[in-house]
């Protein structure tokens, strides 16, 4: 089974934000990154995470565990269901 790998590089354009942000939210998310080489890469799981939080975030969510935990258990449950 092949698993699709992302890009950190391709992130932070992705979703208009600094690098330093990208990794705050994978440390949120608990996502942890796949190294080939020099290069780091998310699974296709990870960047369904963090397109939801992205989503979450736009619509005016925040990542503060004690008011987001619900939201950030929910989407780690939907994806991994």
């Amino acid at each position: 089974m092949e698993i699709d790998l992302i890009p950190l590089a391709q992130l932070p354009s992705r979703y208009g934000i600094a690098r330093s942000n990208l990794y705050n939210r994978l440390k949120d998310l608990k996502i942890e990154s796949v190294k080939q080489g020099r290069k780091a890469f998310v699974t296709a799981d990870g960047l369904r995470l963090l397109d939801g939080l992205h989503a979450h975030l736009e619509s005016g969510g925040t990542t503060n565990v004690s008011r987001s935990q619900t939201f950030l258990e929910g989407l780690w449950n939907e994806v991994f269901s």
